[in-house]
């Protein structure tokens, strides 16, 4: 009897040791995987367009793989990600090139014809997703990839053009008028104002931050009376924003409702209807709104 119970505490501790081994490796491979793929030097993309301008600061041709920019015919030794043309280029990916030991698989590039080389990446950096739900632990869905969350967060900062663009991209609903964006491009010399995802079912606007400055708030103030108002959509601006922040801006005095009291019969569920049709029309027309944004915008910078 004690034989077997032995024998049972030796296999649990060799189970537990299993899981600890394996729970180390896992932690590791993360780690050092997050290390290699560097976004400052690897920045986010979702075409090749997006590497535009690190390709001319650099004066290397990056390419977009999968959800970075990465330089991919570099004559520097010191590139982390080993070169290849077929899976069988991937064998035993050391932690340098982020793998764990391992083979891994060669990602090419979709146009072979001029990027005729790959990169060798580790098998849980070549897993497919639609969803953040089918990515393990902290993973994001980045550009139909599972991928490190910090460039999934980077990935919202991309300019966008229209609505499908966010919703493929899982940033939001809309393509929507940055102004968020545009507060802060006041002290980095940027141009002023662009057009970014976002989920807001008030009105297609990205909304700043709770604790912007009074200078900012001025600053915001005087674009929507000079500027927005000239185009008639100071009242989508200002419907955009908290309300709380457009009690801060007088340009938005007129959008602002008084607190009353007022006793309401209960609705009954003949109403239902008629309210998501009223739904479907409030959605089409910040459709519409985000539309005719992204045209503003490209006509104001033309």
């Amino acid at each position: 009897m004690w034989r077997s119970r032995l024998k049972l505490i030796r296999l649990l501790l060799v189970v537990l040791e299993i899981g600890w081994v394996n729970g180390q490796v896992s932690q590791n491979v993360s780690l050092k995987t997050s290390i290699v793929r560097d976004i400052v030097k690897f920045p986010v993309c979702v075409t090749d367009d997006d590497c535009d301008n690190i390709s001319d600061k650099r004066h290397e041709s990056y390419k977009c793989f999968q959800y970075m920019c990465y330089p991919w015919s570099s004559s520097n030794l010191g590139q982390p990600f080993r070169t290849c043309k077929r899976r069988s280029d991937c064998k035993a990916l050391s932690s340098a090139e982020g793998g764990d030991g391992g083979n891994g698989d060669c990602f090419r590039h979709q146009d072979r014809r001029n990027v005729f080389k790959g990169i060798c990446l580790s098998d849980s950096d070549m897993k497919p997703c639609f969803e953040h739900s089918d990515c393990p632990g902290s993973r994001k869905c980045t550009n139909q990839f599972c991928g490190e969350e910090q460039y999934f967060t980077a990935l919202g900062e991309l300019s966008c053009k229209k609505d499908s663009f966010c919703e493929d991209m899982l940033l939001g609903d809309h393509c929507c008028f940055d102004i968020r964006g545009g507060l802060s491009a006041w002290n980095s010399g940027e141009p002023d104002w662009g057009m970014k995802c976002c989920n807001n079912q008030a009105a297609p606007v990205k909304r700043p931050p709770d604790d912007i400055t009074d200078d900012q708030i001025k600053k915001l103030n005087q674009k929507i009376d000079v500027h927005f108002k000239k185009f008639s959509i100071d009242n989508l601006i200002c419907k955009g924003l908290k309300y709380e922040m457009m009690l801060k801006l007088s340009a938005c005095d007129q959008y602002k409702t008084t607190t009353t009291t007022t006793t309401r019969k209960p609705t009954t569920p003949k109403n239902s209807s008629k309210q998501r049709r009223n739904q479907e029309t409030n959605s089409s027309l910040r459709n519409l709104l985000s539309n005719f944004l992204i045209l503003l915008v490209a006509l104001t910078v033309s």
